[in-house]
């Protein structure tokens, strides 16, 4: 990989956790305070929606190049609830300090019902991610 080449977010997957649940929404990731959204803003259109199970087509999003980043998800449905999860540290240094020995990396996140403070003791859905080189 080039110097400074572009690095994606790729959504592989989401899928709910209990076969035959029915969730629809906008996914939205936090890549390093920065926003994408899943489907895209339609703003002629109404809002897009997104059937938790339906393919993604391996959707991709340029994304700033970094040696770490800070991830968070979440899933705002129809009606004004959301699922997410936890922000968390995706580091990729490597020893000998080029960022391409740790790509692609790939990750399961887990989705969970949250409301008045508290989170659901089981997951609703997971988004299984890559960040890569290639779109």
């Amino acid at each position: 990989m080039k110097v400074g080449a572009p690095v994606y977010l790729r959504l592989d997957a989401l899928k709910p956790v209990r076969t035959g649940s029915s969730l629809r929404g906008r996914l939205r990731a936090n890549i390093n305070s920065a926003y994408y959204d899943y489907p895209d803003d339609s703003r002629d259109a109404g809002p897009s929606w997104v059937e938790v199970g339906a393919p993604t087509q391996g959707k991709s999003f340029l994304i700033n190049r970094s040696f770490s980043y800070e991830v968070y998800f979440e899933l705002d449905m129809r009606g004004g609830q959301k699922i997410s999860g936890q922000a968390e540290t995706v580091d990729l240094t490597s020893p000998s300090g080029v960022i391409s020995d740790k790509l692609p990396f790939s990750e399961d996140y887990k989705l969970y019902y949250t409301g008045h403070g508290m989170r659901a003791p089981e997951p609703a859905a997971i988004l299984s991610y890559t960040i890569t080189d290639t779109p």
